[in-house]
């Protein structure tokens, strides 16, 4: 008797319980509704209509709000009420990491998702914050460094600038050819700028580096240049590719007189020259003249 007791409070406890979570669904339901339709009100009031038409309309935006509601909780509204009709398209999408990245970085966070949102969770998924606050201090170009140096492109993005970055993007399927990019990358952590001034002075002093990567090249293949004076540089620039090493060598070590000879004769030479005979031309012709008025003064 009492076992059949205990067994029929089990049951009733269990019907009890089953009939709970309609009742349940129906009072969340009825609140994600009024959520939503309280959202898109406010969204249309703030951005206007033509925004929610943007993003397919207002049925389309209120389903997106009532979707996240739902999915999310109540933690989406001042969300979508601060970022308007695109947020509750972006949250759709790309779910609980662009929640962050629209409640951490705001407008910032949802100009980047609305560009770059697939390719961009992915490397914030790999590399957190960091890969979005370089993605957004450096617009497209920093998605790119990422893709190609991958988490060297992460410690060099918070190190160098726009245009730096824009030069590593630039080169990078040059190097990757070669099997360079990693050196590349572990060469520029390493030196910082200086890689790229002398990268500069490289293509600036010689036309035989008919793009930067083949500077790149030259300058991974012979590290010691990033040592080397100006002059050394412009040793390289007179001489070419061939025997360029050497030259490095001869503009640190021979005195000033010698590098000149060597490196800038024969364009001094010339200008000397020329410097000659345009002064000869001019006394000639003045000598001309001082003659012709004293032939007038006489007659």
């Amino acid at each position: 008797m009492k076992r059949t007791f205990v067994v029929f409070n089990i049951i009733l406890m269990l019907l009890f319980l089953t009939s709970l979570p309609p009742a349940a669904k129906a009072g969340t339901a009825t609140a994600v509704i009024n959520g939503a339709k309280d959202t898109i009100s406010f969204i249309a009031n703030k951005f206007g209509k033509d925004a929610i038409e943007k993003e397919g309309g207002e049925l389309v935006v209120k389903t997106g709000a009532e979707n996240a509601i739902e999915k999310y909780g109540d933690s989406v509204i001042p969300i979508m009420k601060n970022l308007g009709p695109s947020a509750v398209t972006i949250i759709n999408k790309h779910g609980e990491d662009s929640i962050y990245i629209l409640n951490k970085w705001e407008t910032e966070g949802l100009i980047l998702l609305k560009r770059s949102g697939d390719s961009v969770i992915p490397f914030y998924k790999e590399y957190g914050d960091e890969a979005i606050q370089i993605c957004i201090n450096h617009p497209v170009v920093g998605e790119k460094l990422i893709q190609n140096y991958g988490a060297k492109g992460i410690k060099l993005g918070k190190s160098l600038s726009t245009d730096e970055i824009i030069k590593m993007v630039r080169w990078a399927p040059e190097l990757k050819e070669k099997g360079q990019l990693d050196n590349f990358a572990d060469l520029v952590n390493q030196k910082g700028s200086t890689v790229f001034d002398k990268i500069n002075e490289l293509i600036k002093n010689n036309k035989t580096f008919l793009t930067g990567a083949g500077a790149v090249l030259y300058v991974l293949d012979n590290p010691e240049i990033l040592e080397a004076a100006g002059s050394a540089v412009g040793n390289i620039a007179e001489k070419g590719l061939k025997g360029a090493g050497e030259g490095i060598g001869e503009g640190i070590s021979k005195p000033l007189e010698t590098t000149i000879k060597e490196g800038l004769g024969t364009p001094l030479i010339i200008a000397a020259s020329l410097s000659f005979i345009i002064c000869v031309c001019f006394w000639l012709y003045l000598k001309h003249l001082i003659a012709k008025a004293k032939a007038k003064i006489k007659n």
